[in-house]
């Protein structure tokens, strides 16, 4: 914060151009839905045989909508 350089800026101008393109995006939430936070995991521990890597993922949901997901290999 005391001595932002030329990458902060141009991070700051890629997050208000992304905002700027998706203000009209949201959530749908159904009113006969309870607003509860649910979570679910998986994880497979090195169960590809070709190259032995783990593959994990998560995803959360408040109320009807998921919020939050990912998935790495």
């Amino acid at each position: 914060m005391q001595v932002p350089r030329k990458p902060h800026l141009d991070g700051v101008r890629h997050r208000l151009r992304y905002v700027s393109a998706t203000a009209d995006y949201g959530l749908f939430y159904e009113a006969s839905t309870e607003l509860q936070v649910h979570g679910y995991i998986d994880v497979d521990w090195a169960g590809s045989i070709s190259d032995m890597r783990s593959i994990s993922g998560f995803m959360f949901s408040f109320g009807s909508a998921v919020v939050t997901w990912s998935s790495k290999k």
